[in-house]
């Protein structure tokens, strides 16, 4: 009996080693989500300044389609992000669930997994209002973009129009 309460011990520490690495993971990659969103920010902001300020010229053309990689590029790092903190959320939460069945006894178990399920629909849903935040911000943008393309297409436009 001893034995077995050590290895529980030995193992509960193993997996609280993994929850704090996990944790640790997901803290980065939280930052770099954020370092990625103030880069796509800026580049609205930019796009918005750009558009706003920019003479019709061949420079236009190439900038547009500059920016447009840039956001598709952007756009493809955010949902690869979205993607690794899911992961890692949900690696976190079973490694969570783990370390604490193990100490988890008799009646206890019934009100911990009641209070791991609430847990994980709080987390859910935070995880949904994030992705119903990562949609709205990629509309604006992709409107920004939008926006960009139309004023370069009339300002090629009235310059064709200007040498007739």
């Amino acid at each position: 009996l001893e034995n077995e309460v050590q290895n529980l011990r030995k193992r509960t520490q193993d997996l609280q080693i993994q929850v704090d690495q996990l944790t640790y993971e997901l803290e980065s990659l939280n930052k770099s989500y954020d370092e990625e969103m103030k880069k796509r920010v800026q580049l609205e902001s930019s796009i918005t300044k750009q558009s706003a300020t920019m003479e019709y010229s061949q420079t236009l053309s190439a900038e547009v389609d500059e920016l447009n990689l840039t956001v598709k590029h952007l756009e493809s790092e955010l949902e690869r992000k979205n993607s690794q903190i899911e992961q890692l959320t949900q690696q976190l939460d079973q490694t969570v669930k783990l370390s604490q069945l193990a100490t988890v006894s008799g009646t206890d178990r019934d009100a911990f997994v009641t209070e791991l399920k609430l847990s994980l629909q709080r987390t859910q849903q935070a995880l949904d209002a994030a992705n119903d935040q990562n949609r709205v911000l990629q509309a604006r943008n992709e409107s920004a973009l939008l926006e960009s393309q139309q004023q370069h297409l009339i300002q090629r436009l009235l310059k064709s129009l200007c040498t007739l």
